[in-house]
């Protein structure tokens, strides 16, 4: 629950979600965004292999390994690196993937139930 709430608060100030509230341009292809994988999150990729964001499977990949495996650090990256527009379409294709209490948490979260 203190989780819950320190997410929510974060997702709420302008910190976290600051880079969400930019415009969001329909239709573009997002730029290319490459991040190296980390181990403790990727475990079953090759070391220092980078992750191109741009690819929406592997936008997928990356938000399924954060959101399940992730740490609060871990998830705060993620908003930088990801809007939320882009966080709630590939939580729509990806949440039939997810441990129930995960989809369940982040549903409430972004408020898509």
């Amino acid at each position: 629950m203190i989780l819950k709430t320190k997410i929510e608060h974060y997702l709420n100030s302008d910190e976290g979600y600051g880079c969400l509230r930019q415009p969001i341009s329909n239709g573009v292809k997002m730029r290319n965004m490459r991040i190296v994988a980390e181990k403790r999150l990727f475990w079953f990729l090759k070391d220092n292999i980078k992750l191109d964001l741009s690819n929406p499977s592997v936008l997928d990949m990356y938000i399924q390994q954060v959101i399940t495996y992730g740490r609060a650090e871990d998830i705060k990256g993620l908003f930088k690196r990801v809007n939320l527009l882009q966080f709630k379409s590939a939580f729509t294709r990806l949440s039939h993937f997810l441990p129930f209490e995960i989809k369940k948490f982040w549903e409430d979260a972004i408020g898509d139930n």
